[in-house]
């Protein structure tokens, strides 16, 4: 940060204007297409993901055979991956648009943990987002992890 670094993401820093657009897409659900081997695409509720092996990648193509393997996204893990990665970041989590994304009450569920956290300077609330704090950052994951839904 002394050189001029903004601290944007629990594990990123960057010069004002160069951080990174491709993990941005990542931390905030876009969608995206992977091309190659290995390559991973998500279209906002399935992720899919290329074969591994060049050979048989290229085999695929040039018989009509490509079929990626692919993961249905249910709600709940659609959720705890928003909370995930965008807790993650600077920006943090708006509650209003969790409500309106996934008609859970944010601030009213999870009232116990939000006062907590705050009182230990792990989160502050700014314009309506909620945000992690300089030491907040270092408990990221777990910080998250409070306010996770589990599968039915």
């Amino acid at each position: 940060e002394n050189a001029g670094y903004e601290h944007y993401e629990v594990s990123n820093f960057a010069l004002p204007g160069f951080r990174s657009k491709h993990n941005h897409a990542y931390w905030t659900g876009a969608f995206y297409l992977g091309i190659g081997p290995s390559a991973h695409s998500f279209n906002g509720s399935q992720r899919c993901w290329n074969i591994r092996n060049n050979h048989q990648y290229i085999r695929d193509i040039q018989s009509g055979q490509f079929d990626p393997e692919c993961e249905q996204i249910d709600p709940v893990t659609a959720y705890n991956e928003y909370l995930l990665t965008r807790l993650r970041t600077t920006n943090g989590i708006a509650p209003q648009e969790i409500e309106e994304r996934f008609d859970i009450d944010f601030n009213a569920t999870f009232k116990p943990q939000l006062d907590e956290l705050i009182n230990e300077q792990k989160i502050v609330v700014e314009g309506g987002r909620i945000k992690l704090t300089r030491q907040g950052l270092l408990w990221a994951d777990d910080i998250a992890s409070q306010f996770f839904r589990i599968s039915e």
